[in-house]
């Protein structure tokens, strides 16, 4: 168990280079910022129901705004020519955030995860897989194994909708991907998935990364 010395000191570390990033904004010109808490800002909003407290700012600050997250700033960018110039245009510019950065810790250094050089190099690899006439195969896929889902679901039985799908897309996945029948093993999987997605949920944006290294339950 570390002291609490190593765990502030470590803590410090962390934070000086975010703190330095305020510092270096003096003098630009900010987008407007979202009404929010003291010290607490928008963290509760916006981590309630995202996609809906970002509407509601998009339309009461405009096509460029700051949702107000302590410890950070995050940009929300809502006009369509803002949005194409970040992902296509000049996206060697920018980098993807640290949440995203976070689930390599469980997805690995895939394409969801890697930047730069080696994630045009996994592009590339996995390009042939979404072909025009690969997609169209994996149609194929999703109705046979749809179908044969529904013959399993008999009228007047009780199931649990959630699980029952995620078994029919981790097997539809295996076999359109990787031509392989995972049967009951896609049940595993999706229990792993579930345990992964509650944990995500649970780091919520704007936290610093050392939150996530405190022993909770």
């Amino acid at each position: 168990m570390p002291s609490f010395r190593a765990f502030y000191d470590s803590t410090q570390k962390e934070l000086a280079p975010r703190f330095d990033r305020f510092r270096s904004t003096k003098g630009m010109r900010l987008p407007p910022r979202a009404a929010g808490l003291p010290i607490l800002g928008s963290f509760f909003e916006l981590t309630r129901h995202p996609p809906r407290y970002a509407e509601r700012c998009a339309r009461a600050l405009g096509d460029v705004s700051d949702l107000g997250m302590p410890g950070g700033r995050i940009v929300l960018l809502a006009h369509p020519d803002h949005i194409e110039n970040l992902l296509i245009r000049d996206n060697k510019s920018f980098q993807k955030d640290r949440g995203t950065h976070g689930l390599s810790r469980v997805l690995g250094n895939g394409l969801l995860t890697s930047e730069g050089d080696f994630w045009r190099r996994q592009r590339r690899l996995a390009q042939p897989a979404f072909h025009r006439e690969r997609i169209s195969a994996y149609g194929e896929v999703m109705v046979a194994y749809a179908e044969r889902a529904a013959d399993r679901w008999q009228p007047g039985s009780t199931m649990n909708l959630h699980e029952d799908l995620m078994h029919l897309t981790m097997e539809i996945v295996a076999k359109a991907l990787f031509d392989a029948d995972v049967g009951e093993s896609a049940k595993d999987v999706g229990r792993a998935m579930e345990v992964v997605t509650r944990h995500f949920e649970r780091v919520r944006p704007g936290a610093p990364a050392f939150f996530d290294r405190i022993p909770t339950p």
